[in-house]
């Protein structure tokens, strides 16, 4: 038994350094980031417009037609219609053509004061893709705005 556990610290503590010798290479996998932490919303309010600063991971991409943004102010739920920023264009071999954005973009909003109370949050659900990896299915997120 006490031979059993001397070969096998002998074991591996020796392997690394064979596979190593052998021409071996154990490569980790590339990681993946947290959709939340590969794209960041940030929300700006200036007097007349809301400007969500869309922080991209290098290395990944925003889709522009799978973003959603929605005024929510206690039961009442209610679409918004931003003006995206000029993207780029991919054909997308899932969804045909696509508009992307990638490390930086901005999405404006109007500021009607008569919709937006304390309580008003905004919903934004959007997705993206981890360049020639994976697709993230739509994540939801909920900023307050005042």
């Amino acid at each position: 038994m006490k031979l059993k556990s001397i070969y096998l610290v002998l074991l591996t503590l020796v392997a690394p350094s064979i596979a190593s010798a052998e021409g071996f290479q154990f490569t980790a996998r590339p990681s993946l980031l947290d959709p939340r932490i590969a794209f960041v919303p940030d929300l700006v309010r200036t007097d007349e417009t809301l400007r969500l600063e869309w922080q991209i991971a290098p290395g990944y991409y925003l889709y522009r037609d799978k973003t959603e943004i929605h005024r929510v102010n206690g039961s009442e739920r209610a679409p918004l219609q931003p003006q995206f920023a000029a993207g780029v264009e991919i054909t997308d071999p899932e969804w045909g053509p696509q508009t992307i954005y990638r490390l930086f973009t901005v999405m404006t909003l109007p500021l009607g004061a008569s919709h937006y109370t304390e309580e008003t949050r905004l919903e934004v659900t959007y997705q993206g893709c981890k360049e020639g990896q994976l697709c993230y299915p739509p994540t939801t997120v909920t900023l307050e705005i005042f």
